[in-house]
């Protein structure tokens, strides 16, 4: 992210993860902060999310092992990931994340 009168960044994450090109959403899945989600190179989804202190679950999600980014969480799609995005279904606030995949297509 960068400002549009210096181009100098205004933050700057280290995920220690390679993100996919073309595979990243922003959504606010818990309906109210943020998160941003990568698909890595090992058919994972990560999520950052700097809101829940740690408190986010769900299904599939996985809590990194790494203590050097407590605030990141995994979705093991076992696929290569081609596609992703992020949206509202319903009416109530929280985003959708879309996954897609060479045989599936999947929404969380």
């Amino acid at each position: 992210v960068s400002t549009q009168s210096t181009g100098a960044p205004l933050f700057t994450l280290k995920l220690k993860q390679k993100v996919l090109p073309r595979r990243v959403a922003i959504g606010r899945f818990d309906g109210t902060n943020p998160n941003l989600a990568c698909a890595s190179s090992a058919g994972k989804v990560f999520i950052h999310n700097p809101f829940t202190g740690g408190e986010m679950k769900g299904g599939r999600l996985i809590t990194a092992e790494t203590a050097a980014v407590p605030d990141l969480y995994f979705l093991n799609i076992g696929q290569q990931i081609t596609a992703m995005g992020a949206g509202s279904l319903g009416s109530d606030n929280k985003d959708t994340l879309f996954v897609g995949s060479q045989p599936h297509f999947i929404a969380y």
